[in-house]
């Protein structure tokens, strides 16, 4: 089954979106001023952080996934 140029092209995009908000929360994790604000924020909620670093998993694991689909994609076209 042959697949089309928007089917690649929205992989592509969903790629560059989960990248972005990967990027978004590294940034997030990797500046004081935000880590001293989860930090208050976990000590009311003892899983935030737990959660906070779940969804980073989560969307490196879809960025795989989206990419290995994207090969497989643009097999198809060739």
């Amino acid at each position: 089954m042959k697949c089309s140029w928007w089917q690649v092209a929205k992989i592509k995009v969903n790629i560059a979106y989960l990248r972005w908000v990967q990027a978004s929360l590294t940034r997030t994790l990797n500046d004081k001023q935000s880590m001293l604000e989860i930090q208050q924020l976990a000590r009311t909620d003892d899983n935030y952080m737990v959660h906070l670093y779940f969804e980073v998993g989560i969307i490196k694991t879809r960025i795989k996934a989206l990419s290995e689909r994207l090969y497989e994609q643009r097999a198809r076209l060739s």
